[in-house]
């Protein structure tokens, strides 16, 4: 739905949730498919959140996000940049 607005903040808060809650399912059920999804979902939220105004907080989601990723592929120092 916030693909078909137009609405870029939307959009960000929706890829930065979805990320946020893929990482999650995926790291508990050792989920390659939900991890991948939580990764690019990451990414694209975190390229959309440098063209909105001000500080949402989408681009910390979206790197909590990535940091789950980096540790469920056991990517240490990866983990530690995001969640820095």
């Amino acid at each position: 739905m916030a693909t078909d607005t137009g609405r870029a903040s939307s959009r960000c808060e929706a890829l930065a949730d979805l990320a946020l809650e893929a990482a999650r399912l995926g790291l508990a059920a050792d989920d390659k498919e939900l991890l991948a999804l939580a990764d690019r979902s990451a990414v694209e939220a975190s390229e959309l959140v440098a063209t909105l105004s001000g500080h949402p907080p989408f681009g910390a989601r979206a790197d909590a996000a990535r940091a789950l990723v980096a540790l469920a592929r056991h990517e240490v120092e990866e983990a530690a940049r995001f969640g820095g």
